[in-house]
């Protein structure tokens, strides 16, 4: 493992494990609020994508990484939508529906169009996450990838 692939594993497996211990821990707190719940979906997103990430570095098979990278932006595509949600709650802005039901309504839109080469091309070997021992997979992106990705900016 070179020294990057090290650093991006341990970057990685720290994310998804720290995000997947406060999204647990948000979700079943005893006086659990809506908005606990909110946050705890939104970490627990974040902990799918980083898992989901860093199993790509060992994928050798690219049909296999394909369908990986395609289960992997099911939660990437969940992350702004429960950001916007939770911090809507926080600052506890009103009308909330609206808004919010606009995001999901896009996220879904997105994932309609996920199984499609038009949303991502495919998966390929990373120029700095492969080597002699590790073939690290990454996303390929199709032509509409560029509107979840303006998406994700703008709602960020």
């Amino acid at each position: 493992m070179t020294n990057y692939q090290l650093h991006y594993f341990v970057a990685l497996l720290l994310t998804s494990l720290t995000t997947f211990g406060l999204g647990l821990f948000a979700l079943f707190l005893p006086r659990r609020k809506h908005i606990h719940s909110i946050f705890g979906l939104y970490s627990l997103a974040i902990a799918g994508w980083s898992l989901l990430q860093l199993l790509l570095m060992f994928i050798e098979n690219r049909a296999l990484g394909e369908i990986v990278v395609r289960i992997c932006h099911v939660p990437i595509l969940l992350i702004p939508a429960f950001f916007l949600h939770f911090i809507w709650r926080l600052v506890a802005l009103r009308p909330l529906d609206s808004l919010v039901l606009i995001n999901y309504c896009v996220c879904l839109a997105f994932m309609a169009i996920l199984p499609s080469r038009l949303f991502i091309a495919g998966a390929s070997p990373s120029p700095y996450l492969t080597s002699n021992r590790l073939p690290g997979l990454f996303t390929d992106p199709g032509p509409l990838y560029i509107w979840h990705v303006s998406w994700f900016v703008m709602i960020a």
